[in-house]
């Protein structure tokens, strides 16, 4: 229970009066980086991360994050990593250069939310979108790639 009361104090909910107040300050302050994303979600056991190399390039790594049951993991093959693989549009491009091209429809699925902060990135990927970051550009593409699946909730049966 105190996890839970400290987790609303972190978001400066608990003051005095009634009114929810926004935080003054980055609840995750840091980079947008691979490590502090997977931080953030540590012990999450629905959390998903995969590494794929743009292009197939090994100079070129691609994060993907996800919450399994909230995205579909069929929609991610299909319109992020099948696209983001293919050699004769990414080989040999920098992550920034990677990055422009799967803004400009270099990837199948649009819209998408373009976030350069922790606090963004982690509430895009809570709301069920799947976030993609380009190696160190400290940028995510956060697509809307929600699941149609539905399950009841309960205890998980397992937890990191």
């Amino acid at each position: 229970m105190s996890k839970i009361i400290d987790f609303f104090k972190k978001l400066n909910f608990l003051k005095n009066d009634s009114v929810p107040h926004p935080p003054n300050s980055p609840l995750y302050p840091g980079d947008l980086c691979v490590d502090n994303v997977k931080n953030i979600f540590s012990g999450c056991s629905d959390f998903k991360t995969s590494k794929i190399y743009a292009g197939n390039d090994k100079r070129l790594p691609v994060y993907i994050f996800f919450f399994d049951g909230l995205v579909d993991p069929s929609a991610v093959a299909k319109e992020i990593i099948a696209p983001l693989s293919n050699k004769k549009s990414f080989f040999g491009l920098t992550p920034s250069l990677a990055l422009k091209k799967a803004e400009e429809g270099g990837v199948y699925r649009l819209p998408f939310n373009k976030t350069f902060s922790l606090d963004s990135a982690a509430e895009n990927i809570l709301n069920g979108f799947c976030g993609v970051l380009f190696g160190s550009t400290k940028t995510l593409l956060a697509f809307d790639i929600k699941s149609a699946a539905v399950r009841n909730v309960e205890k998980p049966s397992e937890e990191k």
